[in-house]
């Protein structure tokens, strides 16, 4: 039981050192440019096509349940997976509404350089 927890836990350290190392190198960059970094590293393959997490978090989980003495240290695992999951989707999130939002001001723009374009022939 504590040999699974110990890897769950380094599993975890694993992904989370992956997600600083992404999230770190683009902090600055546009918003186009990470999501294409997050992207192509393949970190959303395995957050949410394989669900690391849920799968770290449900295999915590059981092993509180099954060992009572080894619930707080699960607890903890499961927060982590948890919050790991969270961070990761929230930033997708953000960086796709910029995106769009990005995408929705050039076509404005676009659109009122055509309307003074027409008034001016």
């Amino acid at each position: 039981m504590r040999r699974d927890l110990s890897r769950i836990g380094r599993a975890l350290d694993h992904l989370e050192g992956w997600w600083a190392s992404l999230r770190d190198g683009g902090l600055g960059a546009d918003p186009a440019v990470r999501l294409e970094v997050l992207v192509r590293s393949r970190f959303y393959d395995v957050i949410l096509d394989e669900a690391a997490p849920a799968r770290f978090a449900l295999e915590a989980r059981m092993l509180g349940e099954l060992f009572p003495g080894a619930a707080d240290a699960a607890s903890a695992l499961v927060a982590r997976a948890s919050a790991l999951a969270e961070r990761a989707h929230t930033v997708a999130q953000d960086l796709l509404r910029l995106r769009a939002d990005e995408a929705w001001r050039e076509t404005l723009v676009q659109r009122a350089l055509l309307r003074v374009h027409d008034h001016e022939a």
